[in-house]
């Protein structure tokens, strides 16, 4: 590839993977690493100044976390590709990578063999997420991931909230509460509060612990 290298920002909080992505991407001019840091918080800092073309970031759980950060990174650097990083090839969390505009999946012990073309794959305006989702796991997020006040009403919920408490906690009408989760029940495909809770549980959208 002639020209300007395809430029390549990491977050992981783990300095051996880091130092890993920095070892594969030694071996190929076409792409350079510049920048690379443990946390979201200092990564914001360094797209800013960065704007580096492709971003390799971990999965967070629960998935509503990871959903936000994506969308946080791309407001403020929309043009940048982002491929999400995991231990474990869950599909779900491709499907919400997937809405929150992710590019691309990557598992990090498949780092070494996938890691150069799926950023060059990127870069050329490619997407990458695994061909091998199950359609049925399609369907039950076809209506999108939960919004946020979606996913913080459930959460509420999943600590024994009822609709009234949750709409003092959030500040907003009880109708409204309500709202929000018959959509976060309908997303999730569930009959009523309780499944919808076990439900997210299962699929980590919310944590054991909420």
């Amino acid at each position: 590839m002639a020209g300007k290298p395809i430029t390549l920002m990491i977050i992981d909080d783990q300095p051996l993977l880091r130092a890993g992505v920095a070892a594969i991407i030694s071996s190929n001019a076409d792409i350079a690493l510049v920048g690379e840091t443990e946390s979201e918080r200092d990564a914001m800092e360094l797209l800013r100044d960065l704007q580096p073309d492709v971003i390799l970031m971990p999965v967070q759980r629960p998935i509503m976390n990871s959903i936000d950060a994506i969308n946080r990174m791309l407001s403020e650097h929309p043009q940048a590709k982002i491929a999400i990083l995991s231990t474990h090839p869950k599909e779900l969390q491709m499907l919400q990578a997937a809405n929150a505009r992710a590019c691309a999946y990557l598992l990090k012990n498949a780092l070494h063999t996938d890691l150069v073309d799926t950023v060059l794959a990127l870069a050329a305006g490619q997407h990458l997420l695994p061909a091998d989702v199950k359609v049925d796991s399609i369907a039950q997020v076809r209506s999108g991931p939960l919004s946020s006040r979606e996913w913080q009403v459930l959460r509420w919920v999943a600590k024994g909230r009822s609709n009234r408490q949750v709409a003092q906690l959030l500040t907003i009408s009880e109708g409204t509460a309500k709202g929000h989760l018959h959509n976060a029940m309908r997303k999730l495909g569930a009959r009523n509060r309780t499944q919808a809770v076990s439900i997210a549980m299962q699929r980590g959208v919310i944590g054991v612990e909420h």
